[in-house]
């Protein structure tokens, strides 16, 4: 019997409606003489949405345990300024606005904007090691400290992590991440000791849609006319266009992005005006200098990236040269480089990317494209798929230029 009001619980959890799922999955709890772990999650999760966080909480470290922080927290970046029942201390605005304006997400207005927004916030510290719950009226912003979003809902046993919130993401506006940091079956786990920015929704809102004037608006819409942008959460998408993306502009003839030294068809290396086969092992270099393969393998990795982050096409030509051999020409809504961000074959496999024409790029370094979240991640990988027809008609025009077969060629 125990099992059919769970089956109902899970059928009416779907539909959302979650009073009534509470109700049958307690009552299946209660028939049950084994304690079945997916009926108390089920209910953590009821309990979670229907914002009785203490029960939810406590059902959580009962199915898993695990050891809550410490009360003290020792973030005080904006904290000193700001007393709780209270308010700011109005004579200390021009030291808040200060630090803001080195803060991700706060660094995207100017001084009196931000005067405006700190009217409408307020500061909470988080301790390490704890659960923390969104107030359905409420907006968080992160200003120190790190956040983990994970699922429980694919294994019971294992974390699957949704992503890692940081300095400058935004938690539990819908508008901006398409409703993901509010999912039921998600949960926000502090990682470390947080200061947090809180904002009453409809005060978040207005400060959302401060930073989408006409200039911002039309690069937003240059940056979605690449397919690889397609369809990420718009606070993303904010975050490239403000903190993230960087304009480039270089000149006719230069190599931009070198072919990666693990291409089968990299058969040759250029040096000044002479072709050189290389064919020196790392072995052989160790044992001539004396000194370890391991740090040599450091010093190869960084020789053979390719470049040093995603470049995207604005203006002008490029072309992927191999030596002399023109492989193929980028044009505008092309981009190219961050093989390892994709884990799949890019341009860079076939020769070196070099302008054919002054261009204008817009860039992303390796190390801020660790700042885009998780789920965005997955969606950029998947739309770089989307071009891999045209990665596959290449893979078989250099094969059959240099040999190799191109079905056994993988990243």
């Amino acid at each position: 019997m125990h099992e059919a009001f769970y089956g109902l619980s899970l059928c009416l959890f779907k539909l959302n409606k979650f009073i009534e799922a509470l109700h049958n999955v307690e009552h299946a709890i209660s028939l049950s003489k084994e304690q079945h772990k997916h009926y108390k999650y089920l209910r953590a999760i009821c309990c979670k949405y229907l914002g009785r966080f203490e029960e939810a909480e406590e059902i959580y470290i009962e199915l898993f345990p695990f050891k809550k922080g410490k009360c003290k927290v020792n973030c005080k970046l904006l904290n000193k300024y700001y007393i709780a029942g209270d308010g700011w201390k109005v004579d200390k605005l021009h030291e808040i606005i200060t630090i803001l304006e080195d803060t991700p997400f706060f660094n995207r207005f100017n001084a009196s904007e931000l005067e405006q927004i700190i009217k409408m916030m307020k500061v909470k510290d988080f301790s390490e090691n704890n659960l923390m719950f969104l107030n359905k009226e409420e907006v968080t912003v992160i200003l120190q400290g790190h956040i983990m979003l994970y699922s429980r809902a694919l294994d019971l046993n294992e974390v699957q992590i949704i992503t890692k919130y940081q300095v400058g993401d935004i938690i539990g506006h819908c508008l901006s991440d398409n409703g993901i940091s509010r999912n039921p079956e998600y949960w926000l786990y502090a990682k470390t000791e947080c200061e947090l920015c809180i904002f009453e929704m409809r005060d978040f809102e207005v400060v959302w849609h401060m930073q989408m004037f006409p200039t911002m608006v039309k690069k937003m819409n240059r940056i979605k006319e690449f397919g690889l942008f397609k369809d990420i959460t718009p606070q993303t998408l904010c975050l490239i266009i403000y903190e993230l993306k960087k304009r480039r502009e270089v000149d006719e003839g230069v190599r931009v992005c070198r072919m990666l030294n693990r291409s089968i068809f990299k058969t040759e290396t250029v040096k000044g005006n002479q072709i050189k086969t290389s064919n020196t092992s790392l072995q052989d270099i160790a044992s001539v200098y004396n000194t370890s393969n391991t740090f040599l393998q450091k010093i190869n990795r960084k020789l053979q990236e390719e470049c040093d982050g995603l470049y995207l096409i604005l203006e002008g030509k490029c072309q992927v040269r191999n030596v002399k051999h023109v492989v193929d020409t980028l044009q505008v809504k092309d981009y190219f480089g961050a093989s390892e961000f994709f884990e799949e074959i890019g341009y860079s496999y076939f020769g070196d990317i070099i302008t054919r024409e002054k261009c204008t790029f817009a860039f992303i370094s390796k190390e801020d494209m660790k700042r885009i979240p998780e789920y965005d991640k997955a969606i950029i990988r998947d739309n770089n798929l989307k071009n891999k027809s045209r990665i596959t008609k290449l893979l078989f025009q250099c094969t059959a230029i240099y040999g190799g077969n191109p079905y056994e060629i993988k990243y």
